[in-house]
């Protein structure tokens, strides 16, 4: 997730990483610990993302008819 000049990652399971680009371009000082509310800014702003490209999921789906062979289970696994 990119903010401006900061950039926040992570893998799943992983801690936060966050770097300030504008200062830092190759990605190379982990400022996550020293600067924890930025890191939970930028968490609130991806988990906001995540959610909105959820429900742009989900109602894409509803709105799809069904193709022969796909189950009931396999076309509710978003809902």
């Amino acid at each position: 997730m990119r903010v401006d000049d900061w950039k926040l990652v992570g893998a799943a399971g992983e801690p936060w990483e966050l770097y300030d680009l504008k200062t830092d371009r190759a990605e190379q000082q982990n400022l996550a610990a020293a600067l924890p509310q930025q890191v939970r800014e930028l968490e609130r702003v991806w988990q906001r993302q995540a959610d909105s490209f959820t429900e742009l999921v989900k109602k894409t789906l509803a709105s799809q008819p069904r193709p022969k062979g796909v189950s009931s289970k396999a076309r509710n696994q978003f809902n």
